[in-house]
């Protein structure tokens, strides 16, 4: 049985915490000893010492939450000499200090959430230790999920940024800077499941232009606003294509008061994430809008289909590789736009081809991509970097 920690913190809604705590409970389930220490705890010197009273297997942290942590002046899991996992919820452009960081970590493990996140890991921040893609697992409240009243019809859980005109997104840039992020956005808008560094590097060539180094790292940083301006644009155009189809949506989130039909939906606060577990066993269908992700999942599409709702999400071919579509769960793609009000329709009008998919794709999760399978896939990413660093070389010599 092997000690492994897991480290906590606060995040929005408890999110992080939740999740922490779902992949602790994974590991214990494979029959190991995990321990989640909680680092805005009141004692977090005496927790960390609790949990490494005995040789530990790995640690983890979801973002790298505690990589900063020292003993006498060195990173305290180099002195431990263990092996690190940070887990990124979220493009690794936005945990580039944490990455510079610990980069010469040798015994560190990172994993994207995109599959073609690792592209960008490999060329813009070269690691000392591995990358790996790990998707989110999906979250499960206590008991089993009885099938009864849901009178929730549709379900959406985010947050609204009022889009605005392009312009206005990508702040006080040169007009020719202005022009070729506006295209880089609307190509990325027109397509499907095609990385924004792609579509960057399309459009440039198109353009027959070669950015000098700087200028690369000046436009992937432009390209986080581009990435929630689409998120913004997809979300606002999906709601907006429910309205006009008469389809109500419950939306829990920051900001849906601003929507520009506010009445056409009910509008509620946001809520914790584990009350938002709650709120999916209530569901029928949650849907899952504009994640900008080119090959990955959420884990609060996962979650869903874990609460016993069906997930109707926007297509990318994660899901077409892991899922049997219109049997497990329901997709659809921005090119095809129409398909949305029309799986809606089809799925609230015909209660017994929901419950079937909505069964199918909560065993599918359980079995396959919630807690305990990801705990296995943590231990076989780790287990494989750590054994390949510390293999003597003449091991290798046949």
């Amino acid at each position: 049985m092997a000690r492994i920690v897991l480290l906590k913190g606060a995040s929005p809604y408890g999110t992080k915490g939740v999740l922490t705590e779902q992949l602790a409970l994974g590991f214990r389930r494979l029959g190991h000893d995990s321990r989640v220490v909680d680092l805005c705890g009141g004692d977090r010197q005496g927790a960390l010492r609790d949990a490494f009273d005995r040789p530990c297997h790995l640690v983890v942290s979801i973002d790298g939450l505690g990589h900063e942590i020292t003993f006498d002046g060195h990173s305290l899991y180099r002195v431990l000499d263990v092996p690190f996992l940070a887990l990124l919820l979220d493009h690794p452009l936005r945990h580039l200090p944490m990455l510079e960081d610990t980069r010469r970590w040798d015994n560190l493990v990172v994993s994207v959430v995109d599959r073609d996140h690792l592209e960008f890991v490999r060329r813009c921040v070269p690691l000392a230790g591995s990358s790996a893609f790990l998707p989110h697992p999906g979250c499960r409240m206590a008991g089993p999920v009885v099938e009864g009243e849901r009178p929730i019809d549709v379900l959406f859980a985010g947050s609204f940024e009022d889009p605005g005109p392009p312009p206005e997104q990508w702040g006080g840039a040169p007009q020719g800077l202005l022009n070729l992020v506006g295209d880089i956005a609307e190509c990325a808008l027109a397509s499907d499941n095609l990385p924004l560094e792609h579509v960057a590097s399309h459009v440039l060539e198109a353009r027959g232009l070669h950015l000098a180094r700087a200028a690369r790292a000046t436009l992937r940083h432009l390209l986080l606003r581009v990435d929630r301006y689409i998120r913004a644009r997809r979300r606002v155009d999906a709601l907006r294509l429910l309205a006009r189809e008469g389809i109500r949506v419950d939306l829990f989130g920051r900001g849906f008061e601003r929507l520009p039909f506010p009445h056409s939906h009910r509008i509620h606060k946001a809520v914790p994430f584990r009350r938002l577990l709650q709120l999916m066993r209530n569901a029928r269908v949650v849907l899952n809008i504009g994640s900008n992700l080119a090959y990955g999942t959420h884990e609060r599409a996962l979650s869903a289909m874990q609460q016993g709702a069906v997930l109707l999400t926007d297509h990318n071919p994660f899901y077409e590789d892991h899922f049997d579509l219109g049997r497990e769960l329901f997709t659809w793609k921005w090119s095809e736009p129409g398909a949305l009000p029309e799986q809606v329709d089809h799925l609230l009008s015909n209660e017994t081809l929901r419950r079937s998919v909505a069964e199918a794709g909560c065993k599918r999760v359980r079995e396959e991509h919630g807690p305990e399978a990801r705990a296995r896939e943590i231990l076989e990413i780790t287990d494989t970097h750590w054994g390949l660093a510390h293999l003597p070389r003449a091991a290798c010599v046949a």
